[in-house]
């Protein structure tokens, strides 16, 4: 009889456990071979790269985690490939306007409807770190403008008619987050000069102006 009352004691014995809870579930035998079957082919630099680029959380991930291997002025193959294809990009599309703003921190959903909504304009917004725009004007007339790219803190918005500057001022001015950095022309001489000059010609001197800024 002792031993009868003890089972019914241990059968309604059990544990809360809510469903929310997040219970581990290992990885499929399939694919548990298949990465071991690769693991010798992949180095140890490259696969740690991957590992950081795969990271969904880290949006800057260029270059491996062992900074002893990349240093300013060193370039891993992912961001050669990445400035090669930014100078492509720029040099197919023609981009005849380029302004650099100043950005706050904002979530990632508001950053990806600004960059559609630019899109959608004729306006293309352009976040790449400052050691990737950096290489891409080197030894051109608008290298002086790298002391103004920071990381997190900058972006570049390009537009392929100079008519477009008034579209890039009013889109700008819709978000919080966004300074277009006066620099190299203040933004109500722009707006003077969009309606009275001819705009080929400013921005002839435009250019001469941002080729003779200080570093």
């Amino acid at each position: 009889m002792n031993l009868f009352h003890l089972k019914q004691q241990f059968k309604f014995c059990y544990r809360h456990v809510s469903n929310y809870y997040f219970r581990p579930q290992p990885r499929p035998y399939k694919r548990r071979v298949y990465e071991s079957a690769l693991a010798p082919i992949l180095p140890k630099q490259l696969e740690e790269e991957i590992k950081q680029l795969n990271n969904p959380y880290n949006i800057y991930a260029t270059s491996s985690p062992q900074k002893e291997f990349f240093g300013e002025n060193e370039f891993s193959l992912y961001e050669l490939a990445l400035i090669e294809k930014l100078n492509r990009w720029i040099k197919t599309e023609g981009f005849r306007l380029m302004a650099i703003c100043h950005t706050n921190f904002v979530k990632e959903d508001v950053l990806w409807l600004a960059k559609n909504q630019f899109r959608l304009e004729g306006i293309e917004f352009c976040d790449y770190p400052s050691k990737i725009l950096k290489k891409v004007f080197e030894n051109s007339p608008y290298q002086n403008l790298s002391n103004f790219l920071i990381d997190e803190c900058t972006c570049l918005l390009f537009g392929k008619e100079a008519e477009n500057i008034s579209v890039l001022f009013n889109q700008c001015s819709q978000y919080s987050w966004m300074f277009p950095i006066e620099q190299g022309c203040h933004l109500e001489n722009a707006n003077c000069k969009y309606r009275k000059f001819n705009l080929e010609v400013q921005r002839a001197k435009n250019f001469q102006n941002i080729s003779t800024l200080q570093k």
